[in-house]
C-alpha cells in the first residue's frame, strides 16, 4: 500500500488538561516571580532589596518567554506528540526551542514500528508511562503516553496509520528493540 498522501496524519495527542497544567504552571511561576521583584513604577514587590529584585526580573523575563513559547509551540503542534508524514517517516513534531537549538528531529521509518515500555520516574509523573519507538534503523525515546495503557496507544495509533500503511506493535520481553533495530 503506498504511504504518499498530501498532510500528516496525527497518530497520538497530547491531552487537552496536560497542556492547560503546562502554561498553567508556566504562568504561575511567571506570577510568582513578577510579585516577588515587583513591577518598577507600579509596586515594589516582596523582596526588600533592590539587588534581588533585578534578579527576581530577569527570572520573570525567563519564566514570561517560556510561557509565550508555550503557547507558541501550542499553537504551532496543535497537541500532537506523533505523526506519520506523506514520506513514510513518522515524527515527533520539533518545538520553537528545539528549532532554535538545531536539535535533531525524532523520527521512526515505517511500516512496522516496535514500542516498548519505559522505566518510571521515581517521582511519577502526569506524562508516565513513556515507551521507546523503534522502527528501521531510528529511534524516538520517552514518548509520553499521559495515563494510557500500552495497549491503547497501539490501537489508537493502528487505527490511524493501518489505512496508510504503517502497523505498531508491542515489543515481547524476550525481544530488545535496541538490538533489534541495530541489525
Amino acid at each position: 500500500m503506498s504511504v504518499v498522501f498530501r498532510d500528516p496524519v496525527v497518530l497520538w495527542r497530547e491531552p487537552v488538561m496536560a497542556s492547560v497544567r503546562r502554561l498553567a504552571g508556566r504562568a504561575g511561576l511567571a506570577a510568582l516571580w513578577i510579585v516577588l521583584g515587583g513591577i518598577p513604577g507600579v509596586f515594589v514587590g516582596l523582596v526588600p532589596w533592590t539587588w534581588l529584585r533585578a534578579v527576581m526580573w530577569i527570572l520573570a523575563a525567563i519564566a514570561i518567554l517560556h510561557f509565550v513559547l508555550g503557547i507558541a509551540n501550542l499553537v504551532r503542534n496543535r497537541r500532537v506528540l506523533l505523526r506519520l508524514m506523506g514520506t513514510g517517516s513518522i515524527e515527533w513534531p520539533k518545538s520553537v526551542q528545539e528549532r532554535w537549538l538545531r536539535l535533531p528531529l525524532e523520527w521512526v521509518e515505517g511500516p512496522f514500528v516496535t514500542v516498548a515500555p519505559e522505566l518510571g520516574q521515581i517521582t511519577g509523573s502526569k506524562a508516565e508511562p513513556r515507551v521507546t519507538l523503534v522502527g528501521g534503523l531510528r529511534t524516538i525515546r520517552r514518548l509520553p503516553l499521559y495515563g494510557a495503557t500500552l495497549e491503547t496507544f497501539v490501537e489508537t495509533a493502528n487505527a490511524a496509520g493501518n489505512a496508510h500503511g504503517v502497523s505498531f506493535q508491542i515489543a515481547t520481553l524476550d525481544e530488545d528493540p535496541q538490538i533489534d533495530a541495530a541489525s
